[in-house]
């Protein structure tokens, strides 16, 4: 699980790659993906409202932890990922994005490679668990003497 940029593009889940036909003169085209990459804001909106789910991770100290989240299966784009990627093939990942009913659209965006039948939930447990992590660090580096 990876927080993201809004402007990360990607393709929606059931793009494929496609092969131009052959000319006769030259190389032989390579399979690519021939639909324009949306940013992940714009997959988000595409998907609308009807996309968005309540959900409660944790217990905090006030209650339970709720937010609006969209969760939606994408395959991450970019240049220097396909040619990463054996085959060129790009994998499907989870695309998670918090979208607060008082933002007019999503705040937070988060990429997973968790498999298909992860639910809803522990996606979100996952992603908000990150900010703990990152609370609690520094001052274990601190106590650990690791500090510079």
């Amino acid at each position: 699980m990876v927080q993201v940029k809004a402007t990360t593009s990607a393709y929606p889940e059931a793009v494929a790659q496609q092969v131009a036909p052959y000319p006769g003169r030259g190389r032989r085209p390579r399979p690519r993906y021939r639909t324009k990459r949306s940013s992940l804001a714009e997959l988000v909106t595409a998907a609308g409202p009807a996309a968005v789910k309540t959900v409660a991770w944790r217990e905090g100290t006030r209650g339970k932890l709720r937010s609006r989240l969209v969760a939606l299966r994408v395959r991450p784009a970019g240049v220097k990922l396909r040619r990463a990627v054996a085959g060129g093939e790009l994998p499907v990942r989870w695309l998670l994005a918090e979208w607060p009913a008082d933002q007019p659209q999503p705040v937070k965006y988060w990429l997973a490679s968790l498999p298909e039948d992860t639910p809803l939930q522990e996606l979100v447990r996952l992603a908000k668990l990150r900010w703990r992590v990152e609370m609690c660090q520094p001052q274990c580096t601190h106590i650990c003497g690791l500090a510079a």
